[in-house]
């Protein structure tokens, strides 16, 4: 019986026309063929990253295996400016990326920064750890982090490469630039592969987004289902399109509205 429904509701899903709700800021969208290294602005990469990742055209995929420099471990980075340059209030905000290790991943962490720009002068960057065992599965190998980029949570600050000062000290971008590092004389090599970077408003649950991609759309469909039927997370908060704090078959007409687009 519960087959037979599901697959009614297959039906009427299929019917529905997708809704569409975007992040707040993108910083690199893999599947949708942002070519990291060519697109304006262009990607940059920099110490041991230099010649150790590879833009599969859908994904940047890192392997740290060597210390290219000689010198700070397995250390470097890779980033992108920003132009124009987005307001981004850190307080409200969480950087969103969704990644996969790879088969020589030893690394446990890696790190996120950001520069705050104050003035043509003065730019200040702050840096947030991301633990690899704080990712929630997404399925085939992929995992989904949203963290904080409060400034109570930065670990370290400095002034900006090129910049002469940090301006007024406080974390309220003109967000100029984002990087992804390895830690700072590590010995860990870093084997992941990054499919898309974002910043999203913090502690939101977009109803319907039940796959995490940032939109719901018909990949929505499958995994609403497994929810449903008890194979995917339980009670997923994105899949209790009717908040009733269960994912239940009261949520079926909800998440068609919010499919179709006459939802929230």
């Amino acid at each position: 019986m519960i087959r037979k429904t599901l697959s009614s509701l297959v039906a009427l899903l299929i019917l529905a026309a997708a809704g569409q709700a975007s992040a707040q800021v993108t910083l690199y969208d893999g599947v949708a063929s942002d070519d990291f290294f060519g697109s304006e602005p262009a990607g940059f990469a920099f110490d041991d990253f230099s010649g150790q990742i590879t833009d599969t055209g859908s994904s940047l995929v890192v392997d740290l295996a060597s210390d290219l420099d000689g010198s700070n471990g397995l250390f470097g980075g890779i980033g992108r400016d920003l132009d124009p340059v987005p307001d981004v209030d850190p307080t409200t905000s969480s950087f969103r990326i969704v990644y996969r290790p790879l088969a020589s991943n030893t690394a446990s962490s890696f790190n996120v920064q950001f520069s705050d720009l104050d003035s043509p002068t003065d730019a200040q960057d702050w840096q947030f750890t991301l633990q690899m065992a704080n990712g929630v599965d997404l399925g085939n190998g992929w995992f989904e982090q949203v963290a904080s980029i409060d400034p109570a949570n930065s670990g370290f600050q400095q002034a900006s490469f090129g910049f002469s000062g940090v301006g007024d000290g406080v974390f309220n971008p003109g967000l100029r630039q984002w990087q992804i590092q390895s830690g700072f004389g590590s010995t860990d090599r870093l084997h992941i592969e990054i499919q898309s970077t974002e910043i999203v408003s913090a502690a939101t649950v977009l109803l319907g987004d039940v796959d995490l991609s940032g939109t719901v759309d018909f990949l929505d469909i499958t995994p609403f289902i497994g929810v449903l039927s008890g194979s995917g997370i339980p009670d997923q908060p994105e899949a209790d399109c009717d908040e009733s704090g269960t994912v239940d078959f009261l949520d079926i007409t909800p998440f068609i509205a919010i499919l179709s687009g006459s939802g929230s």
